[in-house]
């Protein structure tokens, strides 16, 4: 309750004029939510920009914030809706280029986690190419279990904010959510069997 009431401040102050305010609240929330985009889109620069994005069209549109919601909540709905569309359209534009491409953005992270293979003890190799198998799946799974999986498991939201980030019931989010993560274990399965 103390972050709303912060917030309910900061924003009083900054449509009085105080730009500060404004300074703080994008602080405050700017690399949280940077990495949730980066988790949705796989790239810096994306994530970046979606970011900003994020906080000028939350500036735009801070007389419509109504405070039903936190202020956290609904900026989180404006980043996590733009990250969704641009997923949607970059896959639109670029599915088949990507299937013909020879490398990644990702490579440099796969050959650096080879190159400490040699150094690490066996239990915390383990446990490194345990956490590269859930990224891999997580990964995998169709844009909206993806998201779930995100914003439940990874980002620990609450049913009732991922509601109102995603414009959708609490009924809505636990079934998809449930759905999510029954898709990540038939994804996992074969990894883990026999454990």
């Amino acid at each position: 309750m103390r972050n709303n009431f912060e917030d309910s401040d900061l924003l009083v102050r900054y449509r009085e004029g105080d730009n500060d305010a404004l300074g703080e609240l994008i602080q405050k929330y700017q690399s949280r939510l940077y990495t949730t985009l980066l988790k949705i889109c796989q790239n810096h620069d994306d994530a970046m920009e979606l970011c900003s994005d994020a906080f000028v069209k939350a500036v735009e549109n801070i007389d419509n914030f109504k405070a039903e919601s936190s202020f956290y909540t609904w900026l989180f709905r404006i980043a996590v809706n733009q990250a969704l569309n641009f997923v949607k359209r970059k896959r639109l534009v670029s599915f088949s280029s990507a299937e013909t491409s020879g490398g990644s953005e990702d490579e440099p992270t796969r050959l650096d986690f080879a190159s400490k293979q040699a150094s690490m003890p066996i239990d915390e190799l383990l446990e490194d190419e345990r956490k590269q198998v859930l990224w891999q799946a997580v990964e995998s799974l169709e844009l909206n279990h993806k998201t779930m999986i995100l914003l439940r498991d990874i980002d620990q939201m609450s049913y009732k904010q991922i509601a109102e980030i995603l414009g959708i019931t609490q009924g809505t989010v636990k079934s998809r959510i449930y759905r999510a993560r029954e898709a990540l274990r038939l994804k996992l399965m074969p990894y883990f069997e026999g454990e």
